[in-house]
């Protein structure tokens, strides 16, 4: 596998079942299988492939080219597929999905890949990327899982449409709604805020405390702040609701 010519081990290999094949590429040097796995028909490659041991396969696609390598996962069962991706690292895990034709943010949203994969995968995103596949709508709930694991995504929120940020921060648990918040400037989480759950509101007085929570309401627009003080109005105390219907008057 490892002297003859690329094309006396391509025809050979495409001449045995592809766990037979999967048996030989095991124990070649991964430069090696990198090079042999593209240059067959991607049927039968992607079939080998996810036939190989796991530790060995994503050795190969480490060294293949980002859009081989895209090409023969998309035909790989999201079993196989997610536990290649998992033992790559992050960087090459995105490279790969930048090569995914169609769609990619969708499409990766549907490839199996464990929620804490996803979240590493994300960090090693540049800003606008992690924002592109985290907009779409079937993925808020890896971000959240992401902001658990790292609070200082946060930043990233301001560039996302008010709606899927909205969305972020109903899906996480408390802890991570406090280190969050703090990342956010009041101006912006006024327009957020009203924008969640309005049952999320408990949370947030939760998380912001009285003070900064008045001053948050304080900025919206009158109809989403009646809305969100109807369901915690009985938590503030007589100065700061004064401070509310003062802002409200002025």
């Amino acid at each position: 596998m490892e002297t003859l010519s690329l094309s006396e081990v391509v025809e050979q290999l495409a001449d045995m079942p592809p766990s037979d094949a999967a048996l030989r590429l095991d124990l070649v040097a991964p430069e090696r299988a990198a090079e042999v796995l593209p240059e067959m028909d991607e049927g039968k490659a992607s079939g080998i492939l996810s036939r190989m041991r796991a530790e060995a396969a994503a050795a190969a696609v480490a060294h293949m080219r980002p859009s081989s390598a895209a090409r023969l996962l998309e035909r790989v069962e999201p079993q196989g597929r997610s536990s290649l991706l998992e033992r790559l690292q992050p960087g090459l895990a995105e490279a790969i999905f930048e090569e995914v034709s169609g769609d990619w943010p969708r499409k990766v949203g549907r490839w199996g890949v464990a929620e804490p994969a996803i979240a590493r995968i994300l960090g090693a995103m540049s800003p606008e990327n992690a924002v592109r596949y985290m907009t779409e709508e079937q993925n808020y709930r890896k971000g959240a899982l992401w902001l658990q694991a790292d609070p200082g995504v946060a930043r990233l929120l301001p560039l996302m449409p008010i709606s899927g940020a909205a969305r972020w921060l109903d899906a996480v648990d408390g802890a991570t709604l406090v280190a969050v918040l703090e990342h956010l400037p009041d101006e912006y989480l006024s327009a957020v805020l009203a924008a969640t759950a309005i049952d999320s509101m408990d949370r947030v007085w939760q998380a912001l405390g009285e003070d900064r929570l008045a001053r948050v309401l304080i900025g919206m627009a009158p109809s989403d702040r009646s809305a969100r003080m109807a369901r915690i109005r009985h938590r503030f105390g007589t100065a700061a609701l004064r401070r509310i219907r003062d802002a409200e008057r002025a």
